[in-house]
């Protein structure tokens, strides 16, 4: 535990000198999108107890916010993509490029034109944050088999096309079949 919060509060550290050397609105968005996922692991760390007794609602909200958001924000991206309306919000120019910002899903811009690219965002920085997080919710989705989630999460994470998802699809799948084929070896093996 001690050597994960020095670790986490390097990385804080780390990004907050980053920021006041560099700031500017997108790369406050960019910090606070980098530095939540370090400050859960820490709020983790310090109330372990706590989070042991209640992580099943923590991973339901999770799981129901993030699939509320994609699924909006794929009915924005379909509704940019197929019927031509995009309700840009604002048009950002971040550090990884130009996105155009819309309600619920952000598209970046390719470089030197108004168009965006057709990888799918939703509320995430990149298309491989939102592969990654979808990925492992589409696995805690299908093992409580609410397939709804399971659906939208399935085209969120293809609509990303971003290879992550494929790695981080595999590992369980491979975890799965070695758990079920060689199940007897590796008892056997391990004893």
């Amino acid at each position: 535990s001690a050597i994960l919060l020095f670790l986490s509060f390097s990385f804080i550290f780390a990004c907050l000198f980053n920021l006041s050397l560099y700031f500017s609105f997108s790369a406050l968005l960019q910090a606070l999108e980098y530095l939540l996922f370090w400050l859960v692991l820490v709020m983790v760390i310090l109330y372990r107890n706590y989070f042991l007794e209640n992580f099943e609602k923590y991973w339901s909200w999770l799981n129901h916010i993030i699939v509320i958001l994609l699924f909006l924000g794929l009915l924005e991206y379909f509704s940019f993509f197929y019927f031509g309306n995009f309700p840009i919000v604002e048009d950002l120019n971040a550090g990884a490029g130009r996105y155009f910002v819309g309600n619920f899903t952000m598209l970046q811009a390719i470089e030197g034109t108004d168009l965006p690219y057709f990888r799918f965002q939703g509320p995430f920085f990149e298309s491989g944050d939102l592969g990654l997080w979808a990925s492992v919710l589409f696995i805690y989705n299908i093992f409580r088999k609410n397939y709804f989630y399971s659906l939208v999460l399935i085209v969120a994470m293809f609509g990303s096309a971003s290879p992550a998802v494929f790695i981080s699809l595999m590992i369980p799948l491979v975890a799965y079949l070695i758990s079920r084929a060689f199940l007897p070896f590796l008892l056997s093996f391990s004893l």
